[in-house]
């Protein structure tokens, strides 16, 4: 795998996916950025299990395609600290990929993991997209947010359902729907 991309472009992928990248050990993979370069475009991926944020974008220079799995914390501090303009990402071997970083005059090394192990995304021309009102959704997901749980210990109770023409959230004890 090889490309080249701007740094302003790869640190932004970076800070959307991010939000979702696993703080905790049940599963080290859900720790890295899973990226894939295809037909033009470099698609960066951060997951939880519960929660996929995929980040796409057509300003990259690819050299060689393919998919490999960065740590995210340590790809968001080489990011980081890189100066502005060009970096250069190359990945090789097989049997122990090693990335190699270069930005200006600055170049990183790091061990890299093949993407095999990490959880499948569903393809997002598989997600059926609906249009919504904006003004109609705020006033409806304001109406019944405070009803939502803050208990972290009933996660499912903790979220807004958005059925057909309704929305409702409740935390057990109060109930709130707006049509």
């Amino acid at each position: 795998m090889n490309f080249k991309i701007k740094k302003y472009v790869l640190q932004s992928m970076l800070i959307k996916s991010a939000n979702v990248l696993s703080t905790k050990d049940v599963m080290p993979v859900l720790k890295n950025y899973y990226f894939e370069l295809r037909g033009g475009k470099l698609k960066v991926v951060g997951t939880d299990l519960e929660l996929s944020i995929v980040a796409a974008t057509d300003l990259v220079e690819i050299t060689q395609e393919g998919s490999v799995l960065f740590p995210g914390k340590l790809l968001s501090d080489i990011v980081k600290e890189a100066p502005d303009g060009d970096m250069t990402i190359v990945v090789d071997g097989a049997e122990n990929p090693r990335a190699v970083i270069t930005a200006g005059t600055a170049q990183w090394e790091m061990n890299v993991s093949g993407a095999k192990d990490y959880p499948p995304i569903p393809e997002l021309s598989q997600v059926q997209l609906s249009k919504i009102d904006r003004k109609a959704f705020l006033y409806a997901v304001s109406k019944v947010l405070h009803a939502a749980a803050k208990d972290t210990l009933r996660p499912a109770l903790q979220m807004c359902n958005f059925t057909g023409e309704y929305v409702e959230a409740t935390d057990g004890a109060q109930y709130h729907r707006v049509e």
